[in-house]
């Protein structure tokens, strides 16, 4: 599970690097800026929240798919998520069941 977090974890590290570089280079910024608490701060949350929109972006992905029909339950309590390949949020539904902690099985043609 916490393999899954480091996904959209890396993605907003990576957001705001790409935020400190325009920083830097159109707004001439000192590295001091950068180095208060209150920037480490609000830089831990802008990761959680990249993190909090993920998994709910990935949570719709998942509820689209079992309403169209592209994934769907089975074993004797639905503990296995049967996934079709045709999916089109794919890569979201399957980030989806990771965070939830649900194995699934990619279903064939």
């Amino acid at each position: 599970m916490l393999r899954a977090y480091l996904i959209p974890a890396s993605l907003g590290a990576a957001l705001l690097e790409m935020v400190i570089l325009f920083a830097y280079g159109l707004f001439r910024v000192s590295d001091s800026a950068f180095q208060t608490v209150s920037f480490r701060l609000a830089a831990a949350a802008m990761v959680v929240l990249v993190i909090a929109i993920t998994r709910h972006r990935a949570y719709v992905a998942y509820q689209r798919a079992v309403n169209g029909r592209y994934a769907c339950c089975h074993g004797p309590a639905g503990e296995t998520i049967y996934l079709s390949p045709a999916c089109p949020d794919r890569s979201l539904v399957m980030l989806h069941l990771r965070f939830s902690r649900r194995s699934f099985m990619l279903a064939r043609l």
